[in-house]
């Protein structure tokens, strides 16, 4: 760990005024001249999530209130410091694994890395970009859009390498590759094409993998749309549902799509702001305000599991009703969209459906749940429909 993380819960107001000076001090070079450390840049620099001062009240529906934040703060919600420090953890890696986060904000996964030099980052806010790039200068850190950061190719083709490898199909000769890729619902229908043609029409490609040398080509890509995908590939006779409602529940977002009789409505697709950090943090914050308890997300995790038999009941009543209460919200916003819950089928995918199960059966605004729990649903899904596509059926 490179710098120490001291929690504390701060008003809008003062978050807002800690960033400008920040960015202030940043800017002008200053920092030290000033006495702010970089540990203390990472733990008064929270980003623009939360602060787009809009009240919900003020908006005819979920809809319009939850596209007005998109336009003020992008969707910058960065993970918070523990939780990286337990992912982090969980992949045990070594001095010499290198490591990307794609859309790194401030930085914070690389905190706890072994190894600076060995991590890579990108992202979109320059602001936040210039955070990363103060806090970890041994950081290989760009600013700009995802699609247009070539070290994405990089990783794609340590993956291509990796199932290579796992299939047993490696060849010292040329090897042709089919890839399948996924995007979100929402940003399919526009960025489809253009994802396809970032992998597409480059040739040959060479290069080393573990000690091995590899050629490749891509000869062809195709992409589908996440959460349909997996639908698609693990519930049976999908085709026959007139009407079903897919549901994935991640880390920030909670992506929908709905179904007619298994073909995806692209023009009922969105992904909102409901994802488990945003219950973290509020269980986090009331924990804070209420009890005079510091919560860590490991914590809440294995609260909402049902596995931390040590908690202090007021703490667990306190787990259990946010996220009651969280699971409430996400519903009423999806019904706003007039998206039907009770007569059809509704599909739930993702991390947070599996941890928010009890929450879903119990919140009598569903009529047929389905579960998936499969982490790897939609990687099996863009394989299911990719054989399908070219199968000619």
């Amino acid at each position: 760990m490179k710098y120490e993380y001291y929690p504390k819960r701060r008003a809008e107001q003062e978050r807002r005024e800690l960033n400008e000076q920040i960015l202030r001090l940043l800017q002008s070079g200053a920092c030290e001249q000033s006495g702010v450390t970089d540990e203390d840049i990472f733990n008064r620099y929270t980003g623009d999530g939360g602060l787009h001062g809009l009240r919900r009240s003020d908006y005819e529906n979920y809809n319009a209130f939850s596209a007005a934040k998109k336009e003020l703060e992008n969707g910058q919600f960065f993970t918070p410091p523990p939780l990286c420090e337990m992912i982090v953890s969980a992949l045990r890696l070594s001095d010499t694994d290198l490591v990307a986060d794609l859309t790194c904000g401030m930085g914070n996964f690389f905190n706890f890395l072994p190894n600076e030099r060995n991590a890579y980052g990108c992202e979109v806010d320059p602001n936040a970009c210039a955070v990363a790039r103060k806090l970890y200068p041994q950081a290989h850190i760009v600013q700009g859009d995802i699609r247009d950061y070539e070290r994405f190719f990089i990783l794609t083709l340590f993956a291509i390498a990796h199932e290579i490898e796992a299939m047993g199909q490696y060849s010292g000769s040329l090897m042709r590759v089919q890839l399948a890729v996924g995007l979100p619902p929402a940003h399919f229908g526009v960025q489809a094409k253009r994802f396809i043609n970032y992998f597409n029409g480059r040739g040959a490609v060479t290069f080393q993998f573990k000690g091995k040398p590899y050629a490749i080509f891509i000869e062809n890509t195709a992409c589908f749309p996440q959460s349909f995908s997996a639908a698609a590939a693990t519930v049976k006779n999908l085709a026959s549902f007139p009407r079903a409602l897919v549901v994935d529940i991640g880390g920030f977002t909670a992506d929908y799509v709905r179904l007619r009789n298994g073909v995806p409505d692209m023009a009922a697709c969105d992904s909102l702001e409901n994802g488990v950090i945003l219950l973290y943090n509020r269980i986090c914050a009331k924990a804070n305000a209420e009890l005079d308890i510091l919560l860590e997300e490991s914590e809440i995790d294995r609260i909402l599991r049902g596995e931390d038999q040590d908690a202090a009941p007021e703490v667990i009543a306190l787990a259990e009703r946010e996220a009651q209460e969280f699971i409430n919200d996400l519903l009423s916003g999806l019904r706003e969209r007039m998206l039907e819950l009770k007569s059809g089928k509704v599909i739930f995918l993702g991390g947070g459906a599996t941890l928010l199960r009890r929450q879903i059966e119990a919140s009598g605004k569903i009529g047929q749940a389905i579960f998936v729990e499969d982490i790897n649903a939609n990687a099996k899904g863009y394989e299911y429909l990719y054989r399908l596509q070219h199968s000619g059926r």
